[in-house]
């Protein structure tokens, strides 16, 4: 019977006459057997033998007899050694897989380099794994970007259709462009075209904007308002400016000039890229002064003083007796003793004015007659010293009648 070799196609058997002599030999000659290795590829979970995206390099017992190929098939003499060699073409990248048929044959694959190595003791199908190769796109310079971000992908492949960069948005600035990947010279329109490779790098360029919004606001003091308390319990807001400038350069906005208050120190602030600087002046109120003077008939004026402008004034003022009381004549004139006012933006200087009472004397003769009495005094007067009537009939007063002093007007009437 023949013997099975591995590696080897078994002979066709013969038929021979065995001499008894023992000199009858059967040579039997066992040719080498031939397999085939066919090289390929699984990319992206499809089977390809032909145009493979690799350079193969197949050596078969150290020499070589494919160069840089994109596809392969070999036949070769059972028991050789092959070492099969790759090289990615651009856009791919290996998966760290490899299948050989039949699977009991023995090789070693490195999933890092790609080179698969063993011994011919079948026909061999290998097929190497690959995948498009996804590539990272990063941004830089967002760090102070308005949030959500703008829509750009983290990543693409090689088949990813055309991107076309979102730009962002920040408060405060202006985004000039990107730079990076696509050049040293910012650009507002940037785009991946589809069948790009290899990671990208942008980065956001911005300049600050000359139309940044702060806020000035203008308080005054309350006519009650603690001076030295800045809040809206002791102030109140008189104006407000809505104003730009450039983020953040020191603006020094200008106070204002409110009659009757005092204008406080300028301040110097920087512009915040948010558009949410407020400036703050705060006005104290002005005080001024209410100067009364008393004339002679005037027995005394209250309500003298320094006062807030804007601040309520009582002035009053106390007749002498015998005297009537005017007026008050001044910077705020007025015909009544007790006088309020609000403080105006200026000194006052009121003078309370009055004169002597004077009264009237009335005679009742009864047909009687008299010359030289008086018919009016005053508080002041000196004593007065009546002269009697002569009665049309010659009859005669019986005494004289004096009088003095009197506050109010005066009767007499004459007796016979």
């Amino acid at each position: 019977p023949l013997i099975p070799i591995d590696g080897y196609a078994m002979p066709i058997p013969k038929t021979v006459k065995v001499e008894p002599n023992g000199s009858t030999v059967v040579d039997y000659y066992y040719k080498l057997n031939n397999h085939t290795i066919k090289f390929g590829a699984v990319i992206d979970g499809t089977k390809v033998y032909v145009d493979i995206p690799l350079k193969v390099t197949i050596a078969i017992d150290g020499l070589t007899k494919i160069q840089d190929g994109t596809s392969a098939t070999l036949t070769v003499p059972y028991g050789s050694t092959y070492e099969i060699s790759t090289k990615l073409t651009s856009g791919y990248a290996y998966t760290g897989a490899v299948a050989v048929t039949p699977s009991n044959t023995t090789y070693v694959y490195d999933n890092t380099t790609g080179r698969i190595s063993g011994i011919v003791d079948a026909d061999l199908d290998i097929l190497i794994g690959m995948e498009t190769a996804s590539y990272q796109i990063s941004y830089n310079g967002l760090e102070e970007a308005d949030r959500p971000l703008p829509n750009n992908p983290s990543g693409y492949d090689m088949t990813t259709p055309t991107i076309i960069l979102n730009n962002p948005t920040r408060e405060g600035y202006n985004f000039v462009g990107w730079t990076g990947s696509n050049g040293m010279m910012p650009q507002t329109n940037v785009s991946i075209p589809v069948g790009s490779m290899g990671d990208k790098v942008f980065t956001a360029n911005w300049i600050e904007s000359d139309s940044t919004l702060y806020t000035v606001k203008h308080w005054i003091q309350n006519v009650d308002g603690n001076a030295e308390t800045f809040n809206d319990l002791n102030y109140t807001l008189r104006d407000t400016e809505p104003l730009v400038g450039t983020t953040g350069s020191t603006v020094t906005p200008n106070t204002k000039e409110y009659v009757g208050f005092n204008e406080p120190n300028e301040k110097s602030e920087v512009i915040r890229a948010d558009g949410k600087l407020e400036i703050n002046y705060y006005y104290t109120r002005k005080s001024y002064s209410v100067m009364l003077n008393p004339t002679e008939g005037i027995e005394v004026v209250s309500g003298q003083g320094s006062y807030l402008f804007e601040q309520q004034v009582t002035i009053n003022a106390i007749v002498k007796d015998g005297w009537v009381w005017d007026r008050w004549e001044g910077d705020m004139p007025s015909p009544n003793t007790t006088y309020k006012f609000t403080m105006p933006a200026t000194n006052i200087t009121n003078t309370a004015m009055a004169h002597r009472g004077t009264y009237t004397i009335t005679y009742f003769l009864n047909d009687g007659y008299v010359s030289g009495n008086p018919t009016k005094y005053t508080f002041h007067s000196d004593t007065i010293v009546l002269k009697n009537p002569t009665l049309l009939y010659n009859r005669k007063l019986d005494q004289q009648i004096k009088t003095t002093c009197y506050f109010m007007p005066v009767l007499f009437f004459a007796f016979y």
